[in-house]
């Protein structure tokens, strides 16, 4: 009679083993997201997309539980002159909070400059769950004023979660300082705050340089594999 006992116990400590590792596994899990087509990632969580080594395989990327921000554009196909082209939205910075879910982020139809237009000024993005279920976004524009050829996407997202923006994520953002100083500050003044970043500071000159490469590239890119041969040849001279 003892023999069924061990091996009901048996049986028992099994399946509570199992329930803990399921349990476990469960609590470990991530977030899936599935982007719809045409929708291009080009930050997560602050980080600039890397495209030779992007994260998105097959449309999807996972992302850790908890706070996510990202930051994505879509190429809409619309129609212009009587021709089909496509044409790209602002730029979007999308925060939410999730847990252990999958998820899919899509927009409305897009078939014409005048809806694209309405989509920036009134963007609609849409994020539901795998019940159909909405859920909650913080959704802004990541402006950039001038040129945009060249972005640093890491960059303004460092300033942009320093702002008071609702999609803001203060934890992305470099912690600022308070410089202490022995001297009395003038009427009215504050403490000068400084990010803690040890970056060196870049000069007029530096930065015109920068942009002269960033340019230089751009158009590089843009030319046929004679042009960009006879360019290679015209740096070894």
């Amino acid at each position: 009679m003892k023999l069924p006992k061990r091996k009901a116990r048996c049986h028992h400590f099994y399946c509570l083993a199992m329930a803990l590792l399921f349990m476990s596994s469960t609590a470990s899990a991530d977030i899936s997201l599935r982007l719809a087509e045409d929708i291009v990632l080009l930050a997560e969580n602050g980080k600039a997309i890397n495209k030779k080594y992007s994260p998105v395989k097959d449309n999807k990327i996972t992302l850790k539980n908890g706070i996510n921000q990202l930051l994505v554009h879509y190429n809409a196909e619309v129609e212009v002159d009587r021709e089909l082209g496509y044409e790209t939205t602002d730029t979007f910075v999308i925060t939410f909070g999730s847990e252990n879910k999958a998820l899919t982020l899509s927009v409305p139809l897009i078939e014409s400059i005048r809806e694209l237009d309405k989509f920036n000024k009134k963007p609609k993005w849409k994020l539901l769950d795998n019940q159909g279920q909405t859920v909650e976004t913080k959704v802004a524009v990541l402006k950039k004023a001038g040129v945009q050829l060249r972005r640093d996407y890491a960059q303004e997202l460092q300033a942009f979660n320093q702002s008071d923006s609702i999609a803001a994520v203060k934890q992305l953002a470099i912690p600022k300082i308070t410089i202490a100083s022995t001297a009395p500050l003038p009427a009215g003044s504050a403490p000068v705050t400084v990010p803690t970043s040890t970056a060196p500071a870049v000069s007029a000159l530096e930065k015109t340089k920068e942009v002269s490469i960033y340019t230089l590239m751009y158009w590089y890119e843009q030319a046929s594999p004679e042009v960009q041969a006879q360019f290679k040849k015209l740096i070894k001279e």
